[in-house]
């Protein structure tokens, strides 16, 4: 499954770990999608002509959606930009169109990733066990702009500014790690801008360069100002930033992905992510399999619900929920899952034994009971029936 996702040159480039390292695949047809709903005084019809016509407009199309929780499905506008760029300035210009309220835009603030995985329908659950390195350095050489110090994996590396960049690239080339733990992300920029002068080649991701996502920022909130530290990325790998992540420091790896589950949100982006966010995402993944059989484009389990309730006879509008077991999770067909009207002692114990032990994992890993550890103690116990008692 994929668990980063880059934007490089206008392409998507999707990370998967696989049983054999990890794979990149390009998307270079992705076009971001953004919604208009005409209200008052709006013309549905003179909208859609102006954004049909606008060069930073790939596509427009009149579809039936919800607008916001609770409400019925109402006739909005579709539209699909050529990038990223794109979905803040058709935004914005739509804004300015007649009277307050008159046009109104949606799902123009996703994060990146996020977006890319919700409109994509792509789980961003890695399948494999995700390597690890953790890189730190101290708040006086980073100031310095000359990093001669540093710590990998609790090693000290020291030496001249060429050496130590030398000794770090070379270190992350070998060991390859998908997850960068650093105690502060500010040293990306140092560490790149130091090569830059020293004329060292210098490699952190699984491509060349880096990216600055956003720069740092002040905010107040319940009368506190906080700070929020820029953002960076480096191709192929998910950064964790230690001075700016609210759930790694309130749990760990482990945790962490238990949330991407539950709220589709690559692991980078909710690294940082505060609560209030990663909940918006559960309650837009719940809004997502609320829709028609249909609209689907790929097999779910959800999806395979659906398609047994149709069988059945049993009609789901969106909005409405459908309950079910798994019975075989290496299926992706109606024999996926049965309903729970439908009578069976059936249930995939693989499937259900696995969400058992990565929900215990979430609860439990600050305390050291990572997911391995777990599926080892549960192995030392064989359950018995009744029947072995006599």
């Amino acid at each position: 499954m994929v668990y980063k996702i880059d934007y490089v040159n206008g392409d998507v480039h999707t990370w998967s770990v696989i049983e054999t390292g990890v794979s990149c695949e390009i998307d270079e047809s992705y076009t971001p999608t953004i919604y208009v709903s005409v209200h008052g005084d709006g013309d549905f019809s003179t909208a859609r002509a102006a954004l049909r016509d606008h060069p930073a407009v790939a596509q427009v199309a009149v579809v039936d959606e919800r607008v916001s929780f609770r409400h019925d499905l109402e006739q909005v506008l579709r539209v699909d930009v050529v990038d990223l760029k794109a979905v803040n300035s058709v935004a914005r210009m739509v804004s300015k169109w007649g009277s307050p309220g008159a046009y109104r835009c949606y799902n123009v603030d996703f994060l990146r990733e996020f977006r890319y995985c919700l409109e994509e329908e792509i789980d961003p659950l890695p399948t494999h066990e995700l390597s690890q390195m953790q890189i730190a350095v101290s708040e006086t050489e980073l100031v310095s702009e000359r990093v001669t110090e540093l710590t990998i994996d609790n090693e000290t590396v020291t030496g001249s500014g060429d050496d130590v960049l030398t000794t770090l690239s070379a270190r992350v080339e070998r060991v390859d790690p998908d997850v960068l733990f650093l105690n502060t992300s500010d040293l990306i920029p140092v560490l790149f801008q130091q090569a830059d002068r020293l004329g060292v080649e210098f490699q952190l991701g699984r491509r060349p360069g880096w990216q600055q996502l956003a720069g740092e920022s002040t905010y107040e909130s319940y009368g506190q100002v906080g700070h929020s530290p820029a953002r960076y990325n480096l191709p192929g790998r998910v950064i964790i930033d230690g001075s700016n992540t609210f759930m790694w420091n309130q749990t760990n790896l482990d945790g962490c992905l238990y949330l991407v589950e539950q709220s589709g949100k690559p692991l980078q982006e909710l690294a940082w992510s505060s609560i209030g966010i990663i909940l918006t995402g559960i309650q837009i993944q719940e809004a997502r399999v609320s829709k028609k059989k249909e609209d689907y484009s790929q097999s779910t389990r959800s999806v395979a619900a659906l398609e047994r309730a149709s069988d059945l006879g049993l009609a789901h509008a969106p909005g409405q929920s459908v309950s079910y077991v798994v019975v075989d999770d290496s299926k992706k067909s109606r024999e996926w899952v049965l309903l729970e009207s439908e009578e069976s002692d059936e249930y995939d114990v693989g499937f259900y034994r696995e969400l058992l032990v990565r929900a215990a994992a979430s609860v439990l890993s600050p305390l050291g009971w990572r997911e391995k550890r777990i599926e080892q103690d549960l192995g030392q116990y064989t359950e018995s029936s009744l029947a072995s008692f006599g």
